[in-house]
């Protein structure tokens, strides 16, 4: 009896040995799997944690056996920019958060874990990048570990997505109807003029207007904010084979407008103020001459400068 006393006490003695030797590992095992819930509203430009708070590790190796990686996907750097701006990781959660988007998944693991800081750049950026992606809105939630760490990713669509196949097929008619007329032009700047006037002649600005993050509120519906107008003019003007970027910033308000490359430089183009307020006053325009009205924020402040006049 005195023998099996002695054992068990050996027993204890070597498990209370295990757990102190072994505690940190123990503790960040815990960590891994702790998850919280956090939400982005761009509009609102803020994210709020919930209360939530639970362990989802069986979930997640449900997930990880059918997720879409994205690791195969090549982006062109000149077309693409803000993807150059991201770290290796970023760019990886950059790759499946597009493959996911091209087929409407919702929820996913993500493939790498990313700092919360770091997935607001990727998001930003995949946002800037690809206007093409008009049923996806640009809110979205994310849970993340003890360590500030992101986990898995949950993407929100707009309603376009059920009936997605004949919405993009009224999406590209549009698209092709305005490069298709100004193909037929001599230069890339008359291309760039043509495309202007045609969406400052066909959009109106409108607040209220149905999905006015997208280029499809602009193209489609007709009415629009600054995000529409420059998500639009950057689709088509990339289409055209012209280099256009996004840019966010301020200008009285929280804005969007436009970087073109034409001949080697960069130029200023804000539709939005020029369909409300007169046409050509922000045609391309340098830095120097917008500053006054404009200031680039966030990732924006990485894009090329605008330093050449035209003529």
């Amino acid at each position: 009896m005195k023998n099996v006393d002695l054992l068990w006490i050996l027993i204890l003695l070597l498990v209370t040995s295990c757990i102190i030797y072994y505690k940190d590992d123990i503790s960040q095992l815990l960590d891994d799997n702790r998850v919280s819930y956090s939400v982005n509203e761009e509009d609102n430009n803020y994210k709020t944690d919930s209360i939530v708070s639970y362990s989802s590790n069986e979930q997640m190796k449900k997930d990880k056996k059918a997720f879409i990686t994205g690791e195969n996907l090549y982006f062109n750097e000149e077309y693409n920019i803000y993807y150059t701006y991201l770290s290796s990781e970023g760019k990886k959660i950059y790759n499946q958060v597009y493959a996911n988007a091209l087929v409407y998944n919702k929820t996913f693991t993500t493939v790498t874990k990313i700092s919360t800081n770091e997935l607001s750049d990727v998001m930003e950026a995949l946002f800037n990048d690809h206007p093409e992606l008009f049923y996806l809105d640009t809110n979205y939630s994310y849970k993340y570990n003890s360590n500030g760490m992101c986990i898995e990713i949950t993407l929100n669509y707009n309603d376009t997505v059920n009936n997605i196949e004949y919405n993009k097929d009224v999406f590209e008619k549009e698209v092709n109807r305005i490069v298709n007329e100004a193909n037929k032009l001599a230069n890339d700047f008359e291309k760039e003029k043509y495309v202007y006037m045609a969406l400052i002649n066909e959009v109106d600005y409108d607040k209220s207007a149905n999905y006015n993050q997208s280029a499809f509120s602009a193209l489609v519906v007709g009415k629009s904010v600054c995000a529409g107008y420059a998500r639009a003019f950057q689709l088509i003007m990339q289409r055209l084979n012209i280099p256009t970027y996004y840019v966010l910033g301020f200008a009285k308000e929280e804005h969007a407008w436009n970087i073109v490359k034409l001949n080697g430089g960069y130029y200023n183009v804000d539709l939005t103020w020029d369909d409300t307020g007169g046409v050509y006053k922000h045609f391309n325009l340098t830095d120097r001459d917008i500053a006054v009205t404009h200031e680039r924020r966030g990732i924006s402040k990485n894009l090329p400068k605008c330093n050449y006049r035209m003529g």
